[in-house]
């Protein structure tokens, strides 16, 4: 057999169902290499931060350091279950599903998972904070759909920039791809100060993603134009004037000392403060400011303090800094604000302030800010993020999560029992299908032959029969010639049917001429079935737990022709299918008319047409204004909408056998040829939303996809010979 299974780099990735593993990765805080293991207590800190009541203000924000490196250590690996290779993700994670519905390809994340909580990741919980003015609770979230406002990413087997056909989450970096926002439902309040500071919010400090910011700079201009800047580390701390202190971050030592702090007394414009680290002096930096060092590390100011005595800073080491403005805070009516982030702009990030004045205009409160973020990528306007990777690694700038925990990882797809259904050659003019029923039992029998430039269902000397008798009457089957038994369900239950295939291979009455036995040839096993057949003829055959009657033309006759009831509903007249491991049905003369672009089918054929001997070389396809194409067959392979999440329309696959010229045969699919429930670019970006089949980059002579369902499907067309194609689907049994 040519048609290949599938082993090699990217399709053994995709081996599996369209259901996929996406998890969103949450932000944790600083962590607790300098702290002894044995404060948790299965993984949980379950003691107690004591701190005096007359503290000093740096042992106050040590206290608060430990305590939040301590959460941050409080974290356990979580499986991504089903996952390929069911890879453990470390620390805060969320798994992107909701119980039984799971995202299968091309269907868009967020109709999945919409919104993110405090009660799937640990990073984004809820807090409380008190100003002056009052107190409010604040709750995040991160939003993955809002209307029509965040594209629809998807998970789809397409080809990416290299060529590379393979499982990928498609991100479109011209749409935003997630928002997270920060709620503040009684309103975070301040009095507005002459000169526009909102104090009462200054040196407030609340979690984003994970990590405690401060707010160091908050301010309302003209009325409308807000400003807040953000402070957060890995280490807060307050030093006196020429006080030095060492602290560790990361396995690195820092040896800080504050340098100086300006007195605006004496003469300097403002208040001012100077630090060494590791003996490299920063700028002089205000309340607000950072400076990065020479190995990267950043170090902000939170607040100075000057009095008659001594000079004092609180500062944060291994700082981020977050500024946010908005020029229509009182009035959003967009996103217009932006995001700056350890000073550098991000261009693909928006900002929404939603605030009021409060109190005529005196004062002035927050009750959400929002950010939406584009994924900035180095090409093209598509990122591909393959199995076992996150959109960071393709962002030109990761900063731009806030986080640096904060990823969407694509998992990769879901692992699942397979097995293939196989149209192959057995010479250049006969083709032979090879499935598995739902019993699990392999089926390989002759489909179509050309030979002699005689088109038939079977090889070249017996008939593979699929269709009744109109009447029961006319018998249709010879001896070595092949049928379908397959047992009748209910409409939309086709997928249960059990089908099997066998081989009339003899009749003997010599024990009694009144009546006698028939033997059938069960394929899949080799194992003879004997059906006993009474005087009118009659009989039942019992295979795979369900009865056919059957009926001899003549009780006497030496090799009779005989008819079956094909699909057990006791009449006749009908065409039985093929349901194969997976539940796929599969039509073998499909009567339908399906628009392929130019192209349009309508077959047609007789029930009693297929009976012993029959050529098909004159069945037509064409009526009305369609063409008429002789000598070809179509073919159908269906997954019922009800196996689907999304439940709104079945997945249909269709290919063409012919009796090509010199007696051959030949197999025609192409991705015209395909739809599914999530056909027509689900997730809004053109092409790659759709189902594709294109060649393979590591040999062309294979052209390969993959469905909504999960079928893996290879078209080996082989460019050194004339070879018939051929056409492989590996099925998933979920």
């Amino acid at each position: 057999m040519k048609v290949r299974n599938i082993v090699r780099k990217a399709a053994s990735l995709a081996a599996g169902t369209g259901m996929v593993g996406a998890t969103i990765l949450g932000a944790v805080a600083a962590d607790l290499s300098n702290y002894p293991g044995d404060m948790l207590t299965d993984n949980v800190f379950d003691g107690k931060i004591v701190v005096g009541e007359r503290a000093a203000t740096a042992d106050v924000i040590g206290s608060i350091d430990i305590a939040a490196s301590l959460q941050a250590s409080s974290t356990l690996e979580v499986p991504v279950p089903g996952a390929a290779g069911d890879i453990a993700l470390s620390g805060d994670a969320f798994e992107l599903d909701t119980g039984s519905d799971k995202i299968e390809l091309r269907e868009p994340i967020g109709d999945v998972v919409d919104t993110i909580t405090g009660s799937d990741l640990v990073g984004l919980k809820s807090g409380r904070i008190s100003t002056s003015e009052g107190t409010t609770d604040y709750h995040q979230y991160i939003r993955l759909k809002d209307g029509a406002n965040l594209q629809n990413m998807t998970v789809n087997f397409v080809e990416n920039d290299d060529d590379v056909m393979a499982p990928y989450l498609v991100v479109d970096t011209s749409l935003p791809f997630m928002e997270w926002e920060i709620q503040f439902p009684e309103g975070l309040e301040s009095e507005i100060e002459t000169n526009g500071d909102l104090d009462d919010i200054e040196d407030k400090t609340f979690n984003i993603l994970g990590t405690d910011f401060t707010v160091v700079k908050a301010a309302l201009t003209n009325g409308d134009d807000l400003e807040m800047t953000l402070m957060g580390g890995s280490i807060a701390d307050t030093l006196r004037e020429g006080e030095t202190r060492v602290y560790s971050i990361d396995g690195v030592d820092y040896e800080v000392t504050l340098v100086f702090v300006s007195d605006p007394s004496s003469g300097s414009s403002s208040v001012e403060a100077k630090f060494s680290v590791n003996g490299e002096l920063t700028q002089a930096l205000q309340e607000g400011d950072t400076d990065t060092l020479s190995g990267g590390l950043q170090i902000g100011v939170r607040d100075i303090l000057v009095n008659a005595r001594e000079g004092v800073a609180s500062f944060f080491l291994g700082a981020d800094k977050i500024v946010l403005t908005d020029t229509t805070a009182t009035a959003p009516t967009g996103f217009n604000g932006k995001i700056e982030i350890n000073n550098e702009n991000i261009n693909e990030g928006d900002v929404q302030v939603v605030g009021q004045n409060t109190s005529t205009t005196t004062k002035f409160e927050i009750t959400s800010i929002k950010y939406r973020l584009k994924m900035d990528a180095d090409d093209g306007t598509t990122a591909f993020v393959p199995p076992g990777s996150g959109i960071k690694e393709l962002m030109d700038k990761p900063e731009s999560l806030i986080s640096d925990t904060l990823d969407l990882h694509f998992a990769g797809l879901t692992n699942e029992e397979k097995t293939d259904l196989l149209i192959n050659s057995k010479s250049d003019d006969e083709y032979r299908m090879t499935f598995t029923n739902i019993q699990g039992q392999e089926y390989t029998f002759p489909l179509l032959s050309n030979k002699n430039s005689v088109f038939r269902f079977g090889d070249d000397d017996d008939n593979l029969v699929f269709l009744e008798s109109v009447d029961g009457q006319t018998h249709n089957i010879g001896r070595e010639d092949y049928f379908i038994v397959s047992n009748a369900r209910g409409v939309g239950d086709g997928d249960k049917s059990v089908t099997n295939v066998l081989r009339y291979e003899d009749y003997d009455n010599s024990d009694a001429p009144a009546s006698g036995v028939l033997e059938f040839e069960d394929l899949s096993t080799g194992s003879t079935v004997n059906v006993a057949i009474n005087s009118a003829g009659t009989g039942n055959l019992v295979i795979g737990g369900h009865s056919y009657s059957v009926n001899v033309s003549s009780v006497s006759a030496d090799a009779p022709l005989i008819n079956v009831d094909l699909d057990g509903d006791g009449g006749y007249g009908d065409e039985v299918g093929i349901t194969a491991w997976g539940g796929l049905v599969i039509d073998l003369f499909a009567a339908h008319i399906y628009n392929n672009g130019s192209v349009q089918y309508n077959t047609s054929l007789t029930h009693d047409a297929v009976g012993h001997d029959q050529n098909l070389s004159t069945i037509t396809q064409g009526a009305g204004s369609y063409t008429a194409d002789s000598g070809k067959v179509n073919m159908t392979a269906t997954v019922l909408s009800k196996n689907f999440d999304t439940n709104t329309a079945n997945e249909l696959f269709f290919w063409t056998l012919e009796g090509a010229s010199s007696s051959k045969v030949d197999l025609t699919f192409s991705s015209a040829y395909y739809s599914g429930p999530l056909n027509g670019g689900a997730g809004g970006i053109t092409d790659v939303d759709d189902f594709q089949f294109k060649e393979d980059e590591e040999d062309d002579d294979h052209t390969i996809g993959m469905s909504d369902w999960g079928i893996f499907i290879d078209l080996y067309n082989p460019s050194s010979s004339n070879d018939p194609d051929e056409l492989s689907f590996s099925v998933p049994n979920n």
